[in-house]
């Protein structure tokens, strides 16, 4: 019911705009309703157990902002889900903050967001998704020279999860791309999946990462990515071929390094699993890539390739909704409150009958 209500939603909310022409009437009510829904959710996301889990037995976190969080709700006997909606708000905001800063198709942007794996992700990997959202600020600001905000970014994402310290490199990777070195990196992304590139673990740059495989964290990908990784694909081919010019300026280039950035990781992923996770950090960039080069398209291309885009976009949101894998479907709607009435034994239960229903 939720994947439906969702759906129904922000479409209502798109075309409101597209009748009234109101980008910050969208801006606002999407971001409204998603804080609304999905910052007041229980049970929902597979990781949100498990965080309830640490709350419940005072588990103490590495990453000190999120302990911080944790620990006011705990020592203050306040119902956990706040510690949730303060959380995704912080997710939020950083990701609409980095949208609005790209200032161009915004709401298409923020529809086909909504609408994307990483929305339903966030909802799971609650700590990882929060630094991602810092680090796309940090990511944008690197390109305009500001190493300061850009710092600060990095350490308030890995304040609540550290593996934003190792992108810190990718900051300084900034290729100048035309046609030929997108289609051709693009090229290289398709084959990849094709590589065994676990052979490169045994060189003492990369050994270190070695003991992942056949660990519980390497697990292949599905079908369902390879249909993804390939549709996809195909949508940016088409899209680098009909775009008339690259790179005009600093936002462009940061949406072509980021797309490149994140199709080569994604592509490495069918090999090696762990840099699916690597790649999450990049995801934005194809719903920003697509929906930012929409009108630079070729005038007869134009609608075949935006249908294409919405088609794909649906297909995937379909997808997530019959599969479930981040356990959205068992959705519950709980109103903030100051205290839960709950005991600590009556929601340790509800940890255990989660993990039960899966056993």
């Amino acid at each position: 019911m939720i994947w439906i209500f969702h759906l129904a939603v922000i479409t209502i909310l798109l075309l409101i705009y597209l009748y009234r022409e109101n980008e910050s009437f969208f801006v606002k009510s999407t971001f409204v309703y998603a804080l609304f829904i999905f910052g007041q959710r229980w049970m929902t996301g597979t990781d949100f157990p498990w965080y309830l889990k640490w709350y419940l037995v005072n588990h103490q976190p590495n990453e000190p902002l999120y302990r911080i969080l944790q620990n006011f709700v705990q020592s203050n006997n306040l119902y956990f889900g706040l510690l949730i909606f303060f959380v995704f708000l912080i997710t939020l905001i950083n990701n609409y903050r980095f949208f609005l800063k790209i200032d161009r198709n915004v709401v298409w942007i923020i529809y086909l967001y909504l609408i994307s794996e990483i929305f339903f992700a966030q909802l799971s990997q609650l700590r990882q998704f929060v630094a991602i959202s810092f680090f796309l600020n940090a990511y944008f600001q690197s390109y305009y020279g500001s190493k300061v905000k850009s710092l600060i970014n990095i350490l308030l994402g890995a304040a609540f999860h550290t593996s934003v310290l190792f992108l810190i490199p990718v900051l300084f990777v900034k290729i100048k791309l035309d046609r030929f070195k997108l289609l051709y990196l693009l090229l290289l992304s398709a084959i990849l999946p094709l590589i065994d590139v676990t052979i490169f673990l045994r060189l003492p740059l990369f050994n270190r990462y070695a003991h992942y495989l056949g660990s519980r964290f390497d697990v292949g990908l599905s079908g369902f990515h390879y249909l993804k990784f390939y549709a996809l694909l195909g949508i940016l081919f088409i899209f680098a071929w009909y775009i008339e010019s690259y790179g005009k300026n600093k936002v462009e280039n940061m949406i072509l390094n980021g797309i490149i950035l994140n199709m080569l990781l994604y592509g490495l992923s069918f090999q090696f699993a762990l840099m699916i996770r690597v790649s999450s950090y990049f995801k934005v960039f194809e719903f920003i890539f697509l929906a930012y080069y929409f009108k630079e398209l070729a005038h007869f291309a134009k609608p075949v390739v935006k249908t294409l885009v919405l088609i794909f976009f649906i297909g995937i949101y379909t997808g997530l909704a019959i599969t479930d894998p981040y356990d959205v479907t068992r959705y519950e709607f709980r109103a903030l409150r100051i205290r839960d009435e709950r005991t600590d034994t009556e929601l340790r239960y509800e940890v255990d009958t989660f993990y039960d229903y899966y056993e």
